[in-house]
């Protein structure tokens, strides 16, 4: 049930929020694969995942909070943390 559920979601993702995105899609869905995997990152974390510079980094992590993807956890400027809110909860 788990399972189809995460696909789902994966595939709703991928069309209405990354698809979208035009030629940042490439990165921005490569970037939501390793989410799966590792829901909860930092800035710092992401730019390792996708070898982007920090600033592509911080954008990405950016669209991805926009698009609702992504929520920031720590209500700090530095240092923050986001999570892949809808994956976790389903578990």
């Amino acid at each position: 049930m788990t399972l189809k559920k995460i696909t789902d979601l994966k595939e709703s993702i991928e069309k209405e929020r990354i698809i979208p995105l035009g030629k940042r899609s490439k990165q921005a869905l490569k970037f939501l694969h390793q989410l799966f995997k590792k829901p909860v990152v930092t800035v710092k974390m992401v730019q390792v995942m996708t070898a982007l510079s920090p600033k592509a980094a911080n954008d990405l992590v950016k669209v991805f909070v926009e698009k609702k993807i992504l929520v920031e956890t720590t209500g700090y400027q530095r240092n923050r943390i986001f999570m892949f809110e809808e994956y976790v909860k389903m578990f």
